[in-house]
């Protein structure tokens, strides 16, 4: 597991303001002796446990408050292939604050806030570690150094050939020139396998290269083609492709207009299959989706129905169609 907003996570020192409140609010009682006291002495002790309970429950509620606003605002997130999910790591937290919190209230009691503190430490000790193991296999997963396979899928289809509104460039053009970027501002070390995504996936290299002209050339050469971007092969060819590659971090980069014709999303045993092969990888691609806008009056169509003005249709006479 880990956070979006890290540095967020000092919020959790906001826990420690019931804290100190309750321990600055704490009066020391004056003893009495009186003649009756002894009477007293049974219910006292029963009352004393009750009201110990109901201040630590309240303690407790109140630094959780704190740790849970914290926690969530530092949006704690489980990286593909994590292994130390957050079901565990949150839990654990809330519960190292919870003793700290019942510490507080028992502070009277020197055993019972002695366990509680080295517990509550403990789990802190703990999850701090499991966070930053995640972080150390995080970035080893997404190529610490920059060294990493990417498979360029680049949308082909024909409606890539729009041109936008403002936009000197179809979308085509854009995708192409865009790819072009990602492969100047990648590290050396990246590798790069580029694929022409139409009717029919073309992997331009099977192997990824690092060799930027080459890289280039592929690029200047790409072209659309006439008919839809099938997307679920194109997704099969670039785990194929990036399956030959040599560095240990793999991403998978998609730029498209976002038509969803061609992506199959009915094939739902197929996508199943193209899951369980992703599992079987020592570490899953990272999917990037970089979708173009449309111009605004391009609108996909359906023809929903059909009328013919006459039942009986001859060559003989006029018929009017009406088409929705």
């Amino acid at each position: 597991m880990l956070f979006l907003n890290p540095f967020l996570l000092i919020g959790l020192a906001s826990v420690a303001i019931p804290v100190i409140i309750h321990l600055f609010n704490r009066k020391s009682a004056n003893s009495t002796d009186w003649g009756a006291m002894q009477f007293l002495a049974d219910s006292m002790a029963s009352r004393t446990r009750r009201i110990q309970l109901e201040d630590a429950l309240l303690m407790a509620t109140r630094c959780l408050i704190f740790g849970m606003i914290a926690l969530a605002l530092a949006r704690p997130f489980s990286p593909p292939g994590s292994n130390i999910p957050y079901i565990v790591v949150l839990p654990a937290i809330l519960l190292g604050i919870a003793l700290l919190a019942v510490a507080t209230a028992l502070w009277e009691n020197r055993r019972a806030r002695a366990w509680l503190l080295f517990s509550a430490i403990a789990i802190f000790a703990l999850t701090t570690v499991a966070i930053l193991y995640e972080s150390y296999l995080n970035l080893r997963r997404l190529g610490g150094a920059g060294e990493q396979d990417i498979a360029l899928i680049i949308d082909c289809s024909t409606s890539m050939t729009a041109q936008p509104e403002g936009s000197a460039q179809s979308n085509f053009e854009r995708a192409v020139d865009e790819a072009r970027d990602i492969v100047l501002k990648s590290g050396n070390s990246s590798a790069f396998t580029i694929i022409a995504a139409g009717p029919s996936p073309v992997v331009r290299n099977t192997v990824p290269w690092t060799d930027r002209s080459k890289l280039n050339d592929i690029l200047d050469t790409l072209a659309p083609s006439d008919g839809q971007m099938r997307g679920y092969e194109a997704i099969i060819a670039a785990t194929r492709a990036l399956e030959a590659g040599d560095n240990e971090a793999k991403q998978i980069i998609v730029l498209t207009d976002g038509q969803s014709i061609g992506w199959q999303t009915e094939n739902a045993a197929g996508w199943d299959f193209l899951a369980e092969g992703l599992d079987e990888l020592p570490n899953k691609p990272q999917l990037i989706v970089r979708q173009f806008p449309l111009p605004s009056p391009f609108r996909n169509l359906a023809v929903t129905d059909i009328k013919f003005s006459r039942d009986v249709i001859g060559v003989d006479r006029e018929v009017q169609i009406q088409v929705t």
